[in-house]
């Protein structure tokens, strides 16, 4: 085996880009390819804890904002302003492979992120955006135009009716299309569930903040055993609080035996998050980000699964949700995950 080069480049757009490459660098790593890695942010500072003895280079940020009103004004604005981070980060790449000379590169939804001396696979679920009608149409022809400039792309789902990303993965390009099965860096508990809840409160700022202050909020009133993860893994240490443990973040490992052994799970409905949850078989109360339109779908898609309850921040009760997900017996579709070591090797 020919041993290769490898950038694996996330999205710092929440943790869930950078925490679905993990499996892929643990493979690359396994098979002893060379691995270097690239992002901003909170996905850079949780790749960098992951993978402390690997390069982590930085890329510019999109330093994205999601509107409290007026969302389609939003992103018409906001799409010029990214399409010119997109052309940054593509100047940023050509600087990293004259000074690595990259073979391969893995790019999960990082646009500019490919150059035509590498094989360049591009990693999303996105192909058609759930926008407003006028919105989509523009938002999903530049997307596609974007990611054919890719050599693949890879999308961490099934194709069909049991896809758990639903029509956004559903769609065309001039290059290969690979449907690789869900991604997750978790494994599938052997053991029965535990007792508690687990509260996962990511994702940008200032979001990420106020769903927080409305969970601890609703956690504090409540005799139950709670924990917190806060996914912010630029801070360090637990703080303990009545009732409640707070952690400001967690390594794969230890989230993997949090949700092993909690009952129940508050979560954002992000698709990486949907994903993890379908690999632990966690129950789940799911709270999309306000004017995000993928986590809204996401979470109207999975509202169906019996194993998860969909509120809102405004209509937001955990302590309904809980009693409601009590009630129902688990039962889990069988879904053939990725299997990253077979992924790397076809490269």
């Amino acid at each position: 085996m020919t041993l290769k080069r490898v950038l694996v480049a996330p999205l710092n757009w929440g943790l869930g880009h950078a925490t679905r490459c993990i499996p892929i660098i643990r493979s690359l790593l396994k098979q002893k390819h060379d691995v270097v890695l690239a992002s901003d942010g909170r996905a850079r500072t949780l790749l960098r804890a992951e993978f402390p003895s690997l390069v982590c280079e930085p890329l510019p940020s999109y330093n994205v904002l999601y509107p409290l009103k007026q969302p389609f004004l939003h992103w018409l604005k906001e799409g010029p302003r990214i399409l010119d981070i997109v052309k940054d980060e593509h100047t940023y790449t050509q600087e990293l492979v004259l000074r690595h000379n990259f073979t391969h590169i893995f790019s999960d939804n990082r646009y500019g992120v490919y150059h035509p001396k590498c094989k360049s696979i591009f990693i999303t679920h996105q192909l058609s955006l759930p926008l407003p009608v006028i919105l989509a149409w523009i938002a999903n022809k530049v997307v596609r135009k974007l990611i054919n400039k890719f050599d693949e792309c890879w999308i961490p789902d099934i194709y069909g009716e049991e896809s758990l990303s639903g029509e956004m993965s559903q769609g065309f390009l001039k290059i290969p299309l690979v449907y690789i099965g869900p991604l997750s860096r978790f494994e599938k508990p052997a053991t029965p569930k535990g007792e508690g809840i687990l509260a996962i409160v990511s994702g940008p700022e200032p979001n990420r903040s106020l769903i927080e202050e409305k969970i601890l909020d609703q956690l504090a009133k409540s005799c139950q055993h709670y924990e917190v993860i806060r996914g912010r893994p630029e801070k360090l240490g637990v703080t303990i609080t009545t009732g409640i443990q707070t952690q400001e973040a967690a390594t794969s490992q230890v989230l993997q035996q949090k949700l092993a052994s909690a009952a129940f799970v508050v979560s954002r409905s992000g698709y990486s998050s949907i994903m993890d949850l379908y690999r632990v078989q966690s129950k789940a109360l799911l709270i999309p980000t306000p004017n995000q339109p993928e986590q809204q779908a996401l979470a109207e898609r999975h509202r169906k699964n019996q194993n998860f309850v969909f509120q809102t921040e405004d209509t937001l009760d955990i302590s309904s949700a809980i009693e409601h997900l009590k009630k129902q017996q688990p039962t889990w579709p069988n879904i053939n995950f990725a299997n990253p070591d077979e992924l790397v090797r076809m490269i």
